[in-house]
């Protein structure tokens, strides 16, 4: 996904991420075709999010469903501590490497923040209030320095 984001950055063609992305794992079950298929929903999930970014990408080449699902994303794998989201958080954060990645923790907390000022209030949505960003830095707050030890807190401390 980053590789389809960073390709459709530098381009000036409209690109689909969704799709850089679908055919990416396409390619991935056909080369490993015993290892694993690509379940019915998967497909059924590429197609559509493929047309909703195809017409957001008709008025504009800049469009990105990834970036427009990204606040959600954040919010997700900040509040989510199974096993799943846990590893999705690391590898966010760190990539494969053992070096926090500032810049990604950045990108994280602008995503909560963007989630939790479009959720929060209409005012807040269109930024005649600063009730979305309060809420988001106090759900930071309580997650980073919280007195139970969470998955977060490791990673930031590590």
């Amino acid at each position: 996904a980053e590789d389809a984001m960073s390709r459709s950055k530098e381009g000036s063609n409209p690109s689909s991420t969704t799709m850089d992305v679908t055919m990416k794992i396409e390619q991935m079950q056909e080369q490993n075709a015993d290892v694993f298929a690509i379940p019915d929903y998967f497909v059924y999930m590429s197609r559509a999010f493929s047309t909703l970014e195809g017409i957001g990408l008709s008025s504009d080449p800049n469009y990105s469903i990834l970036n427009e699902c990204y606040p959600y994303l954040a919010k997700r794998l900040l509040s989510d501590d199974s096993p799943r989201a846990r590893g999705a958080l690391r590898t966010l954060l760190y990539g494969k490497g053992d070096e926090l990645d500032l810049s990604k923790l950045q990108e994280l907390t602008d995503g909560l923040e963007s989630y939790t000022t479009s959720t929060s209030s209409v005012e807040s949505s269109r930024g005649e209030s600063d009730e979305g960003r309060s809420a988001a830095l106090e759900q930071l707050a309580d997650v980073v320095l919280s007195e139970d030890s969470n998955y977060v807190q490791d990673l930031l401390i590590r």
